[in-house]
């Protein structure tokens, strides 16, 4: 299913780390530290992922034209994630997909109770907390920007293998794993 890289920040590549972490310095100089570092090793993964192809990213000269495309590279998708200390980045040509999302969490993260109040639909298969909380995150990345206006994920339902925006013509498909202590979902709407 095309490229995924995961990365916490002590096993990224230290100098490639380190670069994508001073732009993100100079471009989000009111951010907060970690959310500075949270944005940098999640490009860090999209540059590994594009590397995957032969295809270089400059930090300094990247310009991301929305969540899912870099303006330089219209011919791809991309869809990243970030959480305390891990990120990452999943990379599609953008012929094969409609649309993507991708959402990854340590494995013994607890939802947050607000999270929880808002996430259930009556016609979710049962999962886990944790797991339907990614794969939710997951499915609302790879909506069209416009049906991701004012919907809180207990409007998606997750089912076998696909998931459905509630009262919309939108249904995709899903793939939830865990490995190296993470819960890594990935949803997308096929072309």
């Amino acid at each position: 299913m095309s490229d995924l890289v995961t990365l916490t920040w002590e096993t990224a590549p230290h100098e490639a780390r380190d670069l994508w972490h001073r732009v993100a310095e100079i471009r989000m100089p009111d951010f907060h530290a970690n959310r500075k570092k949270e944005w940098a090793l999640a490009r860090l993964c999209l540059a590994l992922c594009f590397e995957k192809h032969g295809i270089t990213i400059d930090p300094t000269q990247s310009v991301f034209k929305n969540h899912h495309e870099v303006t330089h590279l219209p011919a791809w998708r991309f869809s990243l994630s970030h959480s305390k200390d891990v990120a990452g980045a999943w990379l599609m040509p953008a012929a094969q997909i409609r649309g993507l999302g991708m959402d990854v969490e340590l494995s013994n993260r607890k939802v947050p109770p607000q999270v929880k109040a808002r996430l259930s639909h009556k016609q979710d298969m049962k999962l886990g907390d944790l797991e339907l909380w990614t794969l939710k995150e997951a499915a609302f990345k790879a909506l069209p920007t416009l049906a991701q206006t004012d919907i809180w994920l207990n409007r998606i339902i997750i089912t076998q293998n696909t998931f459905q925006l509630e009262n919309s013509p939108f249904i995709g498909e899903w793939n939830l794993e865990k490995a190296q202590r993470l819960t890594i979902a990935r949803a997308w709407l096929n072309p």
